[in-house]
């Protein structure tokens, strides 16, 4: 279990081409679901204060990220399809437990 503070770089994403007809609260509810939340953070427009359509979550345990790859990643919300990455760290993980699974990072 993490112990607080920064969270390891793994568990941040980015969540993209977020409709404006979602609330940040029902985001925050969907992302809680996923797993537990350290951080969330939309990215706002500082002459309106109105949400870019994007932002990056910070999951306590990798669990969260692989939940919500799997659960949101291309969900259509309002005729949009979600976008959700992982940072380069995470991204380079992921690639290296998948080529363990094939044989070895070389295999």
């Amino acid at each position: 279990m993490y112990g607080g503070g920064i969270p390891p770089k793994s568990t941040t994403m980015y969540v993209g081409r977020i409709p404006a007809s979602l609330s940040d609260d029902t985001l925050q509810g969907v992302l809680q679901a996923c797993g537990e939340v350290q951080s969330w953070k939309p990215t706002l427009d500082p002459d309106t204060g109105k949400s870019k359509g994007f932002g990056f979550v910070s999951f306590v345990q990798a669990e969260g990220v692989i939940t919500t790859l799997r659960v949101l990643h291309d969900r259509e919300i309002d005729g949009q399809k979600l976008i959700v990455k992982t940072n380069k760290v995470g991204g380079r993980c992921m690639v290296f437990v998948r080529s363990e699974r094939k044989g070895g990072v070389l295999g």
